[in-house]
């Protein structure tokens, strides 16, 4: 193996690993929820609503696509001190907490305990 592909290799190791913003947001909602932020055809979306689904977490999909979709997200990551220029998804809302590709069990628990 080439230094090069090591490299590359371990950024793409990075790229996928999750980032969570460093501020607590004004919740969206009154009530605990989750919003995910995501596309339709996304693996990584479409495993995190699933495995929501099974641990019987409510939450509301917003597909990043939508300009409309991206108005209310961008301000949110910015205020969290997340940044806009890579956007990597899922992006979760857990209770004014935004994470980025976070691990299903990481949202159950901020939904469940916090």
């Amino acid at each position: 193996m080439s230094w090069s592909t090591f490299l590359v290799g371990i950024g793409m190791l990075f790229c996928y690993l999750p980032v969570y913003g460093q501020e607590v947001l004004e919740p969206v909602f009154n009530l605990p929820y989750v919003i995910i932020y995501g596309r339709d055809d996304c693996l990584f979306t479409l495993n995190m609503r699933k495995e929501l689904k099974r641990a019987n977490v409510q939450y509301y999909y917003r597909n990043v696509d939508s300009v409309r979709v991206i108005k209310q997200l961008y301000p949110r990551m910015l205020a969290s001190g997340l940044s806009i220029q890579r956007k990597n998804i899922p992006i979760v809302d857990v209770n004014g907490y935004i994470l980025v590709q976070p691990n299903p069990t990481t949202i159950v628990d901020k939904y469940l305990f916090e």
